[in-house]
């Protein structure tokens, strides 16, 4: 054999042996290892060794009194382990040593019959939910070395009435003392900087707690439901507020957030219907939804110069609250904020205001002034909604932009000025405003969406400003006294002939700026005239408004003869099904119908005009609801399928 084949030969054994000794060292060290923590009994207790320690495992099932030893055969006890005497529902009485310094997860979890409960001196560490679900245990006493508490771990005491925590507790988990029902005093060690989720969640009888001057953070939920707590004075070093953190804390009265607070969660307060003051400082950078939801009497807020940002839904249905102030240094007003808030009567917007979010101010029922600041630039859908008692709305020359129904409702509506930047108003921005006399509209509109002036009854005028180029459909309806209207060569839609002008009864002129043939090509025009029985006045024939004062009638003179064409009976088909009024059923309508049931379930207008509900009724109720969006969807699954299908056959 050559000389390099032996010493490949010897290089291949020499692996080969070194993974065999490897392998026999692992076995060894494993089964070493394995007799070494092998389960012993000790009288009824079952233990392991680890390192010359003994680790408590179990007892015997039916034990009522544990006395655990320091010692076992010379082995000091050092741990209970997790899940030793879980669910050992016969046990009462246990006695731990000194020499214990941990206590495992679990480790007395269940054991419904266990009273009282004393963690020895040196205790270092109790695991999570050592002690939860032991129903009936009334008092816990933990030795001041204990430093760690894990989660859980009274959790369910429902009869713990006494707890003594360790001076030289430093970190708890979340929900240690969740649904502790007799729980009524607590004093939180000063080593405690964090207060973990859930801590007092359920404490349906504490009343009173003291937090440590270093706290820091106070985590979600940690004393929701806790009915009885009436007052808190939350540490000055206190930072941050977690979701839910107080929600539905009904006794509390009054609440200061402190100045190093920078963050406050969603619903920290919410369902708080004792609080009657709240302070929030100025150095909260984010503010969560829902903050004091359903605070219903919350009478008095100061908000700090600081605030950027008002959240969310963050005094929703605080029926409670009169007056606002709010500082110049937010930008924003958040969806919802001040919705529901009916007894407010007075808010003063900031002066750096830009944004008004969707539903801000709705249904504030007793505000009647707002003075809209001049930086505003947008105003969000459904803001002033159903603020039934607001008599004006000037808006600045800065604000270019209107969601849909912002002043839907305003029945009290009297005065308002939009600014020329708007370029489009939104369906039912201003229906039902039944006071207002009138209304300049922007120079630079291109668009009036539908139902926008919906009963507007106290127009008897309206000129539409040349460049608009689409009116909606049921704009101008039921406005019962409107007499003229002004319509500029622009106009390339009007959104149905018949909806646009429904139910103007006193609507005799109307003014186009162009000529007959322009106006023919309108879409959706032609039978303006036929339906409505009114003048249409063509290439700018110019209307004369004159009142004389013996009389308060308006007299229109007009510059030209024109041919008036009138239908006696006007019949317009309404098609069953088709709720968009597209002259088909298809998904679209679907979609109409089933936004009006979501809409109407949480109290909002549907935006179905007279037909549109008519067409939508599929089994002909008087409502619409999911019914009718099966039936919809039904008619247009058996015709799409080829099963060509009437209503008939589908609502039997």
């Amino acid at each position: 054999m050559k000389w390099w084949k032996k010493l490949l030969v010897l290089l291949v054994a020499g692996v080969v042996c070194g993974a065999i000794m490897r392998v026999m060292a692992l076995w060894v060290s494993k089964n070493t290892l394995s007799a070494s923590a092998a389960e012993q009994t000790y009288g009824d207790l079952t233990y392991v060794l680890h390192n010359g320690n003994a680790e408590i495992t179990g007892c015997a099932a039916g034990v009522t009194a544990l006395e655990i030893p320091a010692e076992i055969d010379g082995s000091s006890v050092t741990a209970v382990g997790d899940s030793a005497f879980l669910k050992q529902q016969k046990l009462q009485t246990v006695s731990l040593p000194d020499s214990v310094q941990s206590i495992g997860s679990q480790a007395f979890s269940g054991c419904i019959n266990l009273q009282e409960i004393t963690v020895p001196a040196g205790t270092q560490s109790v695991s999570n939910s050592a002690f939860s679900g032991c129903t009936n245990l009334e008092k816990a006493v933990l030795g001041d070395s204990v430093e760690t508490l894990g989660s859980s771990v009274f959790s369910g005491c429902e009869s713990l009435a006494e707890v003594q925590l360790s001076a030289n507790l430093q970190k708890m988990g979340g929900s240690v003392f969740q649904n502790c029902t007799a729980l009524k005093t607590v004093a939180i060690p000063e080593q405690v900087q964090t207060l973990g989720g859930s801590t007092f969640s359920g404490c349906s009888r504490l009343y009173q707690v003291t937090l440590p001057a270093k706290m820091t953070e106070i985590q979600s939920c940690a004393f929701e439901d806790c009915p009885k707590l009436e007052t808190l004075t939350l540490p000055e070093s206190l930072t941050t507020l977690g979701y839910g953190a107080f929600q539905n804390c009904s006794g509390l009265q009054n609440i200061s957030l402190p100045e190093q607070v920078t963050e406050v969660g969603d619903y920290a307060f919410a369902h708080c219907t004792a609080l009657e003051q709240a302070a929030v400082s100025g150095n909260v950078l984010t503010l969560g939804k829902n903050m004091f939801y359903d605070c219903r009497r919350l009478a008095e807020v100061t908000l700090a110069e600081g605030l950027t940002e008002l959240g969310n839904s963050m005094f929703l249905d605080c029926i409670s609250l009169q007056t606002m102030t709010i500082p110049d240094s937010v930008t924003q007003i958040g969806e919802s904020t001040f919705s529901g808030c009916t007894d407010l009567q007075h808010v003063k917007l900031p002066q750096n205001l830009k944004q008004i979010g969707g539903n801000a101010f709705r249904n504030c029922s007793s505000l009647t002034a707002v003075a809209f600041p001049e930086k505003l630039k947008s105003i969000g859908n459904e803001a002033f909604s159903g603020c039934s008692g607001l008599q004006e709305a000037l808006l600045p020359d800065t604000t270019d932009t209107l969601g849909y129904s912002v002043f839907y409702g305003c029945t009290s509506l009297e005065r308002v000025r939009l600014s020329d930047e708007i370029t489009e108003l939104g369906q039912t921005v201003f229906r039902q405003c039944k006071k207002l006399p009138e209304i300049t509209l922007p120079k630079n509109l291109t668009t009036i969406g539908e139902s926008t002036f919906f009963s507007c009854d106290g127009f008897t005028r309206v000129e539409i400003p040349d460049g608009t180029q689409r009116i909606g459909s049921n704009a101008f309806s039921y406005c019962t006294n409107l007499k003229e209207v002004v319509i500029p060569k622009s106009v390339t839609q009007i959104g149905g002939a018949f909806e646009s002008f429904a139910g103007c009864d006193s609507l005799t002129d109307v003014y186009y700026a162009g000529s007959e043939e322009d106006w023919n090509k309108i879409r959706f025009c032609t039978t303006l005239d036929k339906i409505l029985k009114v003048r249409i006045h063509f290439n700018g024939e110019s209307s004369v408004t004159t009142t004389t004062p013996a009389e308060t009638t308006t007299a229109t003179e007009t510059t030209a003869t024109t041919t008036v064409t009138t239908a006696t009976e006007p019949v317009v088909p309404i098609m069953k099904g088709d709720v968009d009024g597209d002259g088909k059923i298809d998904s679209s309508d679907v979609f109409a119908a089933m936004l009006y049931v979501a809409y109407t379930a949480v109290g909002r207008a549907g935006n179905l005009t007279a037909d549109q509900m008519q067409a939508a009724d599929i089994d002909e109720s008087g409502s619409i609801d999911s019914t009718d969006v099966y039936y919809l969807l039904y008619y247009i699954a058996l015709n799409g399928a080829g099963v060509r299908s009437t209503w008939a056959d589908v609502v039997k």
